[in-house]
């Protein structure tokens, strides 16, 4: 009898980078499979991509079917193995006899949980199980059902439902910060992710509250992280932060600053856009004409060679104040600096 659990759902909910597969316009998902599913054969065509299917993973078992994920450009590492460990899950759902591949999706997900710090008994409260179910689980003495499956992937932040916001815990280790204080150009190292994580941190570092956040209900918000400062005032703002990582050369260009300045006009009173690599010449124009220049905030890897030595504070983090304000034809006034006492250092910076 076919299950009614619906695939659609199980598929578009699936993440890649903090973004569902509904949202990933660059992959190619093909199902053809003689399982459960009553909705298959299945190809969805919103994940077509012109050239796809040059790169990715293809499962496939004689006499049963296939699962095929395929993308459009080389996969970077991380997501190479976030495609397979997808593949290998749906592989579990399709097959009839899911006894058979317990043990092996029991281990995948088992290190995806201890990786993430996360304890069986937080796995049987998100799932309404017990631990020695999910210990089961792991061990491949139990396959769980299909629906038992998409909440223990959701357990382990694997899929996330339509309509809500991923958020993400900040955790970057001293280890790591240190590593990157010794030499700042093994930024480039960094996975996109742990980019995002460090940029959080460091912000935390400076006094804001940050939330990392993933796919939000817009699909072109282009928003990473939202920061707020830890001593409320007067003067406070929300801020949107945007974050892009290179591993090579490649600049960020005028895109990446065209889809916060869509936000200019919102609840936001901040746009940052953090990169690891440099901005191209257009992308700093567009930034510095006067109708963005008191929303944006573009950082580049020189400032964050700033903020990995705790130089916050300084001149430079408040470069796109203006000096003076025309009020009235003739009447200029100047803009007093800001006069900022830094909690790390003990002693104040900046200021006339």
């Amino acid at each position: 009898m076919a299950t009614k659990f619906p695939v659609r759902k199980f598929v578009d909910n699936l993440l890649l980078r903090d973004r569902r597969l509904a949202e990933k316009s660059d992959l190619t998902l093909t199902l053809d499979w003689a399982g459960e599913f009553d909705e298959l054969p299945y190809q969805m065509p919103h994940y077509k991509a012109k050239g796809a299917g040059s790169y990715g993973v293809r499962f496939e078992k004689q006499g049963l079917g296939y699962v095929e994920i395929g993308a459009s450009r080389q996969l970077e590492q991380d997501e190479y193995e976030r495609v397979e460990l997808i593949a290998a899950v749906l592989v579990y759902c399709l097959c009839r006899d899911r006894l058979l591949l317990a043990h092996h999706i029991g281990e995948i997900l088992k290190e995806v949980r201890t990786s993430l710090d996360i304890s069986q008994e937080d796995v049987a409260t998100h799932t309404g199980t017990g631990r020695f179910a999910v210990w089961k689980w792991e061990a491949g003495a139990q396959a769980p059902s299909i629906s038992a499956m998409y909440k223990w992937c959701h357990a382990l932040g694997l899929v996330s439902p339509a309509r809500r916001a991923l958020v993400r815990v900040v955790d970057f280790s001293p280890e790591l910060l240190r590593f990157l204080q010794e030499d700042p150009t093994r930024l480039r190292q960094l996975t996109p992710e742990q980019f995002e994580r460090f940029a959080a941190e460091r912000l935390d570092r400076m006094g804001y509250n940050v939330t990392l956040t993933g796919a939000s209900n817009r699909k072109d918000g282009g928003i990473d992280l939202i920061a707020v400062p830890k001593l409320a005032n007067l003067g406070s703002h929300v801020i949107a932060g945007q974050v892009k990582h290179h591993r090579g050369d490649q600049r960020t260009g005028r895109d990446a600053v065209d889809r916060l300045l869509a936000w200019k006009d919102s609840y936001f009173g901040v746009g940052l856009l953090v990169t690891n690599t440099s901005f191209t010449h257009d992308a700093v124009w567009t930034a510095q004409q006067e109708r963005n220049t008191r929303f944006l905030r573009l950082r580049d890897f020189t400032d964050l060679k700033r903020w990995l030595e705790d130089r916050f504070g300084e001149e430079k983090d408040w470069r796109e104040l203006p000096d003076q304000i025309e009020l009235a034809p003739g009447v200029v006034i100047e803009i007093p600096r800001p006069r900022i006492i830094s909690p790390f250092s003990g002693v104040e910076q900046g200021g006339n």
